[in-house]
């Protein structure tokens, strides 16, 4: 692959932010998705639109099996599905071989694991946009944020630094860093607050800093998870995690967190990536997280509701 070649993306799960991906990616390079149920039914009739920080229609190929598109011959596929499918959607990929590099562009810990297990090609990746799927099929994209990078296994510097070109292209802002950990726990961290409190008290991501009360509740449960990465080992503090927070709530102030859309659908959360991974890990190391576990009693609750 060159700078003057077009590169070719599959984009495993169009949801909100994989339709984000499409959308800026399709305007230079060839595009496919795969998709299900009634996404894919709407994509295959209508095709994506994006509206907000991103303004543009697609017509990709789509599929519900990345092996119909075995002919497309992606480069790279971006996985943009949740955490808790990442295991099926890495056997879903196996049929496509080991050239196509995967890009874990999700929430939670574990997934490039999952997509690296036998010996496929990984790159590390860190998405800090945010977005919204509406009834209508549209997408709304509440604000562009960074894209972090980083080779996982397998993927050399090159590929990894074609990657990030193409992402530059298309208009997002990329930094490349030598170990992906660092950004992926501070993710988790960002979404283990941002996520919950916003999912319970029904608020969009701009609203939480401007209660006194919602933005105590975002302190402590930053401040628990961050001493758990700290006993992993993750060289973070709560001023740089809480900059982060009021980076992302004014960049992405209008939009609707992951979590709260899937409450409001009816669907599965991610609280076990987010929460759940820092209550886990935060049990091995010895570091008491009571606030991170009441998040995640009380999403399993109204999961269950």
């Amino acid at each position: 692959m060159t700078s003057r070649e077009p590169v070719r993306f599959l984009i495993f799960g169009a949801g909100a932010i994989g339709s984000v991906f499409a959308v800026r990616l399709a305007a230079r390079h060839p595009v496919a998705v795969v998709a299900r149920g009634e996404r894919l039914a709407r994509i295959l009739k209508d095709g994506i639109h994006v509206e907000g920080a991103t303004e543009g229609s697609i017509r990709p190929p789509a599929a519900p099996v990345a092996a119909e598109l075995a002919g497309f011959r992606p480069d790279f596929v971006l996985v943009t599905v949740k955490a808790h499918a990442t295991a099926t959607a890495a056997r879903a990929l196996a049929p496509l071989g080991s050239v196509p590099i995967r890009v874990s562009l999700q929430n939670g810990l574990g997934n490039e694991e999952a997509l690296a297990a036998g010996g496929y090609p990984v790159v590390g990746a860190v998405s800090n946009s945010g977005a919204t799927l509406l009834e209508t099929g549209r997408v709304f994209h509440a604000g562009l944020g960074e894209v972090i990078l980083s080779g996982f296994q397998g993927a050399s510097e090159e590929s990894v630094a074609e990657l990030a070109a193409c992402l530059s292209e298309a208009g997002f802002p990329v930094q490349q860093v030598p170990d992906i950990r660092k950004p992926l726990w501070e993710k988790t961290i960002l979404n283990a607050a941002l996520n919950p409190v916003s999912a319970l008290l029904g608020l969009r991501t701009g609203q939480l800093l401007r209660d006194p009360g919602s933005e105590q509740l975002l302190r402590r449960l930053v401040g628990e998870a961050v001493s758990v990465a700290r006993a992993e080992g993750i060289p973070t503090s709560e001023k740089e995690i809480w900059a982060m927070v009021e980076r992302i709530a004014a960049r992405t102030a209008g939009n609707k967190t992951s979590m709260l859309q899937d409450l409001e659908r009816g669907v599965r959360t991610e609280v076990d990536a987010m929460n759940g991974v820092v209550v886990a890990q935060g049990a091995k190391r010895g570091v008491e997280t009571p606030w991170n576990r009441l998040m995640l009693r009380l999403i399993r609750s109204r999961e269950r509701g």
